[in-house]
Parts: C-alpha cells; sequence; structure tokens
C-alpha cells in the first residue's frame, strides 16, 4: 500500500513538472501567428471545423484560393511556425487567399456534442476527415471567396486526406492538389501493430496527449539526439528554435478513431474504412486531378518509394512528383517533417509549390481562352 502511495505521489509530482515546463515552453518560444482570421463552419453531421484565414497580400496573382492540410498529430501551425518556417506566408506574399484547416479533434474544430462520452461512439476517424471536414472545407472556401474551384496542399495525413477526396465526387471541386509527405500506404511510426497487447491498449484510448509531453519535454527532445525522433524528421535539417516551436504548438494529440483506423490497415499496408468496405488505397487510380507529389530522400514514414507508388497509380493526365534531397541537388536530405519547415524549404521546397500553382492557372486560362 505505501508502495502504491508513493507511485501515486511521483505521478503528481511528474505530471505538475511536465505541466509547468509546457507553460514556461510556450510563454518562452511564443510567435504571432500569420493568420488573420478565424472563419467556423458546420460539417454535415453537426462538428465543426476551424479554417484560419491569410488573406492575399499586394501583387494579386494566384486566381484561386489554396486549402492547407495538417498531418497526424498536427494542427493548423504544420505551415506557420514563423516568418522563417511558414509555407502559408508564403502563399500570402505572392497573392493567394490562403486558409490553414484545422480537422476535428484540433484547436477550434469540434466533432458533434451528444450526451455521454462522444469519444467512445463517434471517435474522430481518417473517414471524417474525408468525408465530412474536408468536403465542408471547400464548400466554405469556395462560397466565402466566391470560386469554383480550390488548390489543396496536405503534409502527410492532409495529403492523404486529398487522396481520399479526389476519389470522390468532391474531385471536381480541386483544381489541383500538392501533397507532401503523403504515402499511398499506412506505415507506422512505431512498430505497435506488432504487438496484440498494444494494439488493443491503444485502441481503447479516447487519444494520445501528445500535445502534453511535448511541451512538458521540450528542453529534452529539441537538444537530446533520440533515435525516434529522426523518424519524424531530420534534425539536422531543421533550426533548433524550430523545433522548440513545433514541440510547444504544432504537435497535438492523436484521436482515438485514427489510432484504431490505421491500426486496422490491411497487411500489407493498404488504408481502408473503418468498417473495411472501402479501400483509398485501391482507388487511386481514380485520381484524375492535377497532382503534384513530393517526398524526401530520408523520410521513414513516407519514403520515396510509398510516395511513388500513388504516382504510378493515379489516373491524372497532369501529374509531377520529385524527391528533395543531396542526390538531387538539395543542400541536405530531406525527411519527413522538415520538408514544410526545413532550413532552406523557402528556397528549395516553397517555390516548387508556387510554380506548380502558377502553371495549373496558366494552362487553366488557356484552355478557357481556347474554349
Amino acid at each position: 500500500m505505501q508502495v502504491l502511495l508513493w507511485i501515486l505521489v511521483a505521478g503528481v509530482f511528474l505530471w505538475a513538472a511536465l505541466f509547468w515546463m509546457g507553460v514556461a515552453s510556450r510563454r518562452k518560444y511564443y510567435f504571432e501567428p500569420g493568420y488573420g482570421q478565424i472563419h467556423f463552419s458546420e460539417t454535415a453531421d453537426g462538428g465543426r471545423i476551424a479554417l484560419y484565414r491569410y488573406a492575399p497580400g499586394g501583387g494579386r496573382r494566384g486566381t484561386l484560393p489554396v486549402i492547407l492540410c495538417h498531418g497526424l498529430a498536427a494542427n493548423r501551425f504544420n505551415f506557420d511556425l514563423g516568418e522563417e518556417a511558414s509555407l502559408a506566408r508564403t502563399l500570402q506574399r505572392a497573392g493567394y487567399d490562403v486558409w490553414a484547416l484545422e480537422l476535428r479533434g484540433r484547436g477550434g474544430s469540434r466533432s458533434p456534442r451528444k450526451n455521454g462520452p462522444s469519444y467512445y461512439r463517434l471517435p474522430c476517424s481518417f473517414d471524417d476527415y474525408v468525408r465530412l471536414d474536408a468536403p465542408a472545407a471547400v464548400r466554405y472556401v469556395k462560397r466565402e471567396t466566391g470560386s469554383s474551384q480550390v488548390h489543396w496542399i496536405g503534409h502527410s495525413m492532409g495529403g492523404m486526406v486529398l487522396y481520399g477526396l479526389l476519389e470522390g465526387d468532391c474531385a471536381r471541386e480541386i483544381a489541383s492538389g500538392v501533397t507532401v509527405a503523403s504515402p499511398g500506404r499506412v506505415l507506422p511510426p512505431l512498430p505497435i501493430h506488432r504487438s496484440p497487447f498494444l494494439s488493443s491498449l491503444f485502441g481503447l484510448l479516447p487519444a494520445l496527449h501528445l500535445s502534453f509531453l511535448s511541451r512538458g519535454l521540450v528542453p529534452l527532445i529539441a537538444r537530446v539526439h533520440l533515435p525516434r525522433v529522426s523518424r519524424f524528421l531530420n534534425l539536422q535539417n531543421v533550426e533548433t528554435r524550430i523545433v522548440q516551436r513545433a514541440l510547444c504548438f504544432l504537435t497535438s494529440d492523436v484521436t482515438r478513431g485514427e489510432i484504431l483506423q490505421f491500426l486496422r490497415r490491411t497487411s500489407n499496408g493498404d488504408l481502408c474504412s473503418m468498417d473495411g468496405s472501402y479501400s483509398y488505397t485501391e482507388n487511386l487510380e481514380r485520381i484524375r486531378r492535377p497532382l503534384f507529389l513530393i517526398a524526401g530522400s530520408r523520410d521513414l514514414l513516407a519514403t520515396p518509394e510509398s510516395v511513388e507508388y500513388v504516382y504510378a497509380r493515379i489516373s491524372s493526365e497532369s501529374k509531377q512528383i520529385c524527391v528533395l534531397g543531396k542526390e538531387n541537388g538539395q543542400a541536405r536530405d530531406y525527411g519527413h517533417g522538415d520538408l514544410v519547415i526545413g532550413r532552406a524549404c523557402s528556397d528549395e521546397v516553397f517555390p516548387r509549390i508556387l510554380q506548380w500553382l502558377q502553371a495549373v492557372e496558366e494552362d487553366q486560362e488557356s484552355a478557357g481562352r481556347s474554349a
């Protein structure tokens, strides 16, 4: 009994220490976000998604709005960690109307509110993002901007959401897409699926509270080389202060629905719907919209091979793929997260995305003049 008491006391002190370290870290590494407006849109099931708008700057060139969608365990800050690491601000300066989407379960976005523990009856799953959140975001941005189509840029899972979106009826509302480190198959960051006990345990949790841990452990994670961290980004390719900001603001909890769905993938990694009736991976060939895929040479989550797998199977007439790393002329090899927050993204990654968007819009204008 006394041992249990000491364990309980130690646990309380550890929790308190992590909490206050997290509070101090967020204050120390705070930065001013670039978005100027926050919009909310209701989803078909009564949920709510948040959209953070970066209104276009001077010298407007972009004719279509851009939706940015974050990855797993991330949020709106996936594309904006300050002036030196912000795809959102880069697009804004180029004249684009940019909208950073937060999927349900993060930030200002919410699942439908029901009586009782809704996280058990209504988990936030990948299916929800594809079938509810993404269409709601596209409709809202179109309505607010008066545009008939949008561009979609997704990092990691945000790009996988785009794959699912382009396989359905909403595809005609997407002018083009850019996926950054988005595989066609699911490769979990940790080998949880190999242990039936761990798989069952993680499937019972309402969420993995990564945000609490990452804020509290900022001093350790940002300065000490941890082998598992290399799965998420190449630390040599990211400024320390950007890593610290990411740990404080970008990291989000992983929802129970995400855990269940990604653990229930097939043995070869194919991503299927929660009920198993639909395979997003097997239907990649239904994608026909213009698509630009970007991969990192040292990405251990979305390996170049897994991105090339998508490229080979989609039916788009207009498609491109590039793998960024030393062998292809970049200053450093790119991992997973540093494809959007790396040291040289403003020179090596973002200009490629801008060129793609502008080329798509020029093609549309040429087609319109010819019609």
